[in-house]
């Protein structure tokens, strides 16, 4: 969840900031919420949909959805009183439970109004240009496209300098693994019989502690994780 750990450190949302460090399921509990607003019981025998209900109607909110897409995420229509309802109770309670990302999104908006381009935390721009009106189809799509970049440009920035940590370890050690491939936050290597304790220990720190400081003179204030898996091929590792 390196998207929600950026998103943290970027809005310093004390409630976020308490799930993290807390270790909670923030994806589950709104599914749960959902599920309530629905009337319906969670789970409905496995519990992976409402997660993912709640996961998906999180980061829509948190990358601008208005209360009609959430009644959409949560699998209701929008223009009946029922997915009325629960598009704008649910709206409603990520609103009053989010107000440090609430707050980065009213500050996003001042941006694009004043200098049309938005930084993340390592110092890159993503350059829109000038919106005042975000009701139009227009500057909606400006508005997701600026609370979307600093966070998954973010993420994508961080997986750059923990590779650039793993890769200049091999090479210090003197490691025959190395690096095939990422997809996303995920690092697929090769490991050398004999090498395998040595690189997942190496790996584990570059995640958990990865050289921000060295390069951009902060660090990261939200607790960073990592699963690691081993397999003969991607199927069998992922953990």
């Amino acid at each position: 969840q390196l998207e929600l750990r950026i998103l943290a450190e970027v809005t310093q949302d004390p409630t976020l900031l308490g799930y993290i460090q807390a270790g909670r399921d923030l994806h589950e509990e709104t599914g749960r919420y959902i599920a309530e607003l629905k009337g319906e019981p969670y789970g409905r025998g496995t519990g992976f949909d409402d997660r993912f209900d709640g996961k998906t109607a999180n980061f829509a909110w948190f990358y601008g959805a208005e209360w009609w897409k959430l009644a959409t995420v949560a699998r209701t229509n929008p223009r009946t009183r029922h997915g009325y309802t629960v598009g704008h109770e649910l709206h409603q309670f990520l609103t009053e439970k989010f107000g440090g990302v609430q707050a980065w999104i009213d500050n996003t908006k001042n941006t694009l109004r004043t200098s049309g381009y938005v930084c993340n935390l390592f110092g890159r721009r993503r350059r829109l240009g000038v919106c005042d009106n975000f009701n139009t189809p227009e500057g909606g799509r400006l508005l997701r496209q600026a609370l979307n970049a600093p966070i998954q440009g973010g993420a994508g920035d961080l997986v750059k300098i923990i590779l650039y940590d793993i890769y200049r370890k091999c090479l210090t050690l003197g490691l025959e693994s190395g690096i095939i491939n990422t997809v996303h936050d995920s690092v697929d290597m090769e490991i050398t019989e004999g090498e395998r304790e040595e690189v997942v220990e190496m790996v584990r720190e570059s995640f958990l502690h990865p050289p921000v400081e060295e390069f951009f003179g902060f660090n990261l204030a939200v607790p960073l994780g990592v699963e690691i898996g081993i397999g003969r091929n991607w199927g069998e590792a992922k953990p």
